[in-house]
């Protein structure tokens, strides 16, 4: 991740939620922080992203650091990140742990506000 330029990322990572009598309460949260190379997402990987989400502003972040998505079986929110003074939901990760430069590729999605 050398040679990139990378940013030091704050960001909240969520615990198993529960459900009670047909109500969601979350999972606890913990502050993470990380250094990632944070990119604009190109019109044409846009193209391969879900409708309700392609119109988001949103950034692909390289870094070492696992981030999380959403996992519905456990009701675990997906990790959330600031960037640029916005809050951005962790929505894809692609895990690239190949012997040449290891890391992840994640996309941020904008949260509405």
């Amino acid at each position: 991740m050398s040679s990139f330029r990378v940013y030091t990322i704050s960001g909240t990572r969520y615990g198993i939620g529960t459900w009670t009598k047909g109500k969601y309460t979350p999972g606890t949260s913990s502050s993470i922080q990380f250094t990632a190379s944070v990119q604009p997402l190109s019109g044409r990987e846009k193209l391969t992203l879900p409708e309700g989400v392609r119109e988001k502003v949103e950034y692909k972040l390289y870094t070492d650091f696992q981030l999380l998505t959403v996992d519905e079986k456990t009701s675990k929110n997906a990790d959330r990140v600031v960037l640029f003074g916005k809050t951005y939901e962790i929505v894809k990760v692609e895990i690239w742990q190949n012997k040449v430069i290891p890391h992840y590729k994640a996309l941020a999605s904008l949260i509405d506000a």
